[in-house]
C-alpha cells in the first residue's frame, strides 16, 4: 500500500526537524535520566533504568491508567529516536489529540487499542500496527477490561523535550485514516537458517508503506537460525524480545536476551543475533533513522564484519 502524500508527509518531517533545535541531547524529566515527565499528555512517563545494550521492560504493577517507560533515547546513545513501551490499565480514558513533528508508530502487543486518527476512531488488535505521520492528530486509550500494551518508536527528533513535541491540538479530518492501521500477515511455513530467509520476516512499516523514517517488523527465528554474521548498521537497530531467547553478539561478547528484554544496537556496533536454544524466538525489529533519501528498501544496507558491504533484499507488504 502506498500513500498518496508521502513525499509531503517527509518534507514536513524534514522542516519540522530544521526549525527545532538539534542541541537538546537529553528528554526533559524531574529527575533526568530516570525520572518522570509529570503531568498532562506524559503523565505517567518516566524512564527505564537500564542504559546497556540490554533493557527489560517493567512490568512492576502502576498507579492511575496510564505507564510509559521510555527505554532509549538520546540519553542512552540514540541518534535521533525515542523508543517506549505503554501500558493502559482496563479502561483508560481519553488525554487528549496531540501532533508531533515526526513519524510515530504503535505496535499493539496485547490487548485491543482504541486509537483515534483525527477525526476517525478505530480498535487496534495485538500484531497490528499504526502509523501516524508528522502533524496528524492522534490518541490512544483502552475502552475493555483488560490491560493492553503498547510498543512505540517516534522518528527522528530534532529536540528531545518530549511534552514540547507532543502538541495538543483538536480534531481534524484525516483522508482515508485507516491506511494507517497494518495487521500482520500470517506467519505461514517457516525457514530455518542464518540470514534475512531465516529471520522470516514480517514488515509493518517501511518506505513501501509510506514510513519513511522507521522500519518496523516481526520477526521469528527457528532454533538454529537468525540473521546475518557479524555485521553493523548505518541505523540504530532495535529488537524487542517477545519469545524464546535470543543470542545477542554485542561487541564481541554474547548475551542472553529473554522476553520482555530491548536489544539496544547502536549505529556502528559489531553485532549478530541468534537463536541458540530449542523453540522459536519471536522479536519486534526496529531500524532507524532512514538513511538519506529514504530509498525504497524494506531492509537497510549491512556491512558484514569483513567489510564487504551487502544490501538486504526489500521485503513487500
Amino acid at each position: 500500500m502506498k500513500f498518496i502524500h508521502r513525499n509531503f508527509y517527509a518534507a514536513l518531517a524534514l522542516a519540522c526537524a530544521v526549525a527545532l533545535t538539534s542541541s537538546a541531547a537529553r528528554l526533559n524529566a524531574a529527575d533526568s535520566p530516570y525520572g518522570t515527565l509529570g503531568a498532562g499528555l506524559t503523565a505517567g512517563y518516566h524512564f527505564t533504568k537500564s542504559d546497556g545494550p540490554l533493557r527489560p521492560v517493567d512490568f512492576s504493577p502502576f498507579t492511575g491508567k496510564f505507564s510509559t517507560e521510555i527505554l532509549a533515547s538520546p540519553t542512552t546513545g540514540l541518534a535521533a529516536e525515542i523508543v517506549m513501551y505503554t501500558r493502559l490499565a482496563p479502561g483508560a480514558p481519553k488525554r487528549g489529540l496531540y501532533t508531533m513533528p515526526a513519524d510515530h508508530t504503535f505496535l499493539v502487543m496485547k490487548g485491543k487499542m482504541n486509537v483515534q486518527i483525527g477525526t476517525d476512531e478505530y480498535v487496534v488488535s495485538a500484531n497490528s500496527l499504526v502509523l501516524i505521520h508528522p502533524a496528524v492528530p492522534v490518541q490512544i486509550w483502552n475502552t475493555s477490561g483488560e490491560e493492553t500494551d503498547v510498543f512505540e518508536a517516534v522518528a527522528p527528533i530534532a529536540s528531545s523535550d518530549l511534552p514540547y513535541l507532543m502538541r495538543p491540538t483538536t480534531a481534524t479530518k484525516v483522508d482515508n485514516a485507516a491506511q494507517y492501521v497494518f495487521s500482520a500477515p500470517d506467519l505461514g511455513p517457516m525457514k530455518g537458517g542464518v540470514g534475512h530467509e531465516g529471520l522470516n520476516e514480517r514488515v509493518l512499516a517501511s518506505t513501501d508503506n509510506g514510513s519513511m523514517h522507521i522500519l518496523e517488523r516481526l520477526d521469528d527465528v527457528l532454533p538454529g537460525g537468525g540473521g546475518p554474521p557479524t555485521h553493523t548498521h548505518e541505523e540504530d537497530q532495535l529488537y524487542l524480545v517477545t519469545a524464546g531467547t535470543m543470542t545477542v553478539e554485542y561487541k564481541g561478547a554474547k548475551y542472553p536476551a529473554a522476553p520482555n528484554t530491548l536489544v539496544v544496537l547502536l549505529r556502528g556496533v559489531k553485532h549478530a543475533n541468534t537463536n541458540q536454544g530449542d523453540t522459536v524466538e519471536s522479536h519486534v525489529t526496529l531500524l532507524m533513522p532512514a538513511q538519506p533519501g529514504g530509498g525504497p528498501r524494506g531492509v537497510a544496507p549491512i556491512r558484514l564484519s569483513d567489510g564487504k558491504p551487502v544490501e538486504g533484499k526489500p521485503r513487500q507488504q
